[in-house]
C-alpha cells in the first residue's frame, strides 16, 4: 500500500517535472522569437511600434510566421498589412 502510493507520487512528480520543462522550453522559444522580431523590425524598418500587439502572442508557430512576414516585407506598411490580415494590428 505505502510503496504503491510512493511509486505513484514519483511518477506524478516525474510527469509534472517533464511538463514544466516543456513549458519552460516553449516560453524560452517564444521570448527568443519576440526579441528577434523586435530587432529585425528595428534593423529593417526602424519601427517597432507594432510590438505591443505582437507581444500578446504566445504561440511559437504564429510568431515564427510573423518573423517570416517581417523578413519578406519590403516596407513597414506591407508588414502592417500582413499583421492586419492576421487580425493582429
Amino acid at each position: 500500500y505505502n510503496e504503491k502510493n510512493e511509486a505513484f507520487s514519483v511518477v506524478k512528480k516525474f510527469e509534472l517535472d517533464k511538463k514544466l520543462r516543456e513549458e519552460g522550453k516553449t516560453e524560452g522559444i517564444v521570448d527568443g522569437l519576440l526579441q528577434s522580431l523586435e530587432k529585425l523590425l528595428y534593423i529593417k524598418f526602424s519601427d517597432t511600434s507594432c510590438m505591443d500587439n505582437i507581444r500578446k502572442i504566445e504561440d511559437e508557430n504564429t510568431l515564427s510566421s510573423i518573423f517570416e512576414d517581417t523578413a519578406r516585407s519590403s516596407s513597414i506598411g506591407e508588414f502592417k498589412e500582413k499583421l492586419k490580415q492576421r487580425k493582429l494590428n
